[in-house]
């Protein structure tokens, strides 16, 4: 479930956060990764494997699967975006359902409103009015970025 609204310029804004949101990495949906074979049931399990992924370590790949120990956050910035984009390309360009409502999202501003990720999401509540001001969101936006950039790329698959 996303909530459509406007922002402080009246421009079209969906807020999206929690397993009801099919924006959200949270949403489950079975896809796969024809280059890995792989199956995902959402899109957050694609990203935790990368994490695991980005770790040159034996001893610290064990690790994360109890706690997250001898994660680098350095390494995993400089190759999140890509996973993320992969990953919604994946989920999206598979599902005619939830391509058709991403895709129908149009030109609005789209925001995970995380209170708790400064990074992927806006770090304020959907409840909290700043939520609707771009101008006062304490977080990047990165996964509300990808996903507009991802949208954008779908658009012009269906257009050819």
């Amino acid at each position: 479930m996303s909530f459509h609204t406007f922002d402080q310029n009246g421009k079209p804004l969906v807020l999206f956060f929690t397993v009801r949101s099919e924006l959200s990495n949270f949403f489950p949906c079975i896809f796969h990764d024809p280059n890995s074979g792989l199956r995902f049931n959402c899109n957050e399990q694609l990203n935790v494997m990368a994490v695991v992924m980005a770790c040159d370590s034996p001893r610290d790949q064990k690790e994360i699967g109890k706690r997250v120990v001898g994660f680098r956050q350095q390494k995993w910035d400089t190759v999140s975006r890509d996973v993320m984009k992969k990953g919604l390309l994946l989920k999206f360009g598979s599902n005619k359902r939830l391509k058709d409502i991403l895709v129908g999202t149009n030109e609005a501003i789209l925001a995970e409103p995380s209170p708790f990720d400064r990074r992927w999401g806006i770090g304020l509540d959907a409840a909290d009015p700043k939520a609707r001001d771009t101008r006062e969101w304490k977080g990047e936006n990165r996964l509300g970025a990808v996903l507009m950039e991802v949208r954008s790329m779908l658009r012009e698959v269906r257009h050819q």
